[in-house]
């Protein structure tokens, strides 16, 4: 859980059942895997054409995007586990492990 919190710490300041903030982490997620997705098009037609670059630059931005889209997918998962309780807060567990 502690690499979670890493990785996604404003999943983490969500509360269960609390919907305005929640509703903003999923839209930024969502958002910022769009824009990759335009920034990879945009880059892709401008120099896809060209022989030798072209499929080096194109690995490259497919590269790039499938981590960041892997990263906003886990971005929502998380969310909305922790929106539903699923993901609870080491607080909550504290009394649990005696």
């Amino acid at each position: 859980m502690d690499f979670l919190k890493k990785l996604y710490p404003s999943v983490f300041k969500l509360e269960k059942k609390v919907v305005k903030p929640f509703v903003i982490q999923i839209v930024i997620f969502a958002v910022i895997g769009l824009v990759m997705g335009i920034i990879n098009a945009i880059v892709g037609a401008i120099v896809g054409p060209i022989e030798v670059v072209g499929p080096i630059v194109g690995a490259i931005l497919w590269a790039i995007t499938a981590i960041v889209d892997v990263y906003c997918t886990g971005g929502i998962v998380c969310s909305i586990l922790k929106f539903v309780g699923v993901i609870k807060d080491d607080a909550d567990n504290s009394g649990d492990a005696e």
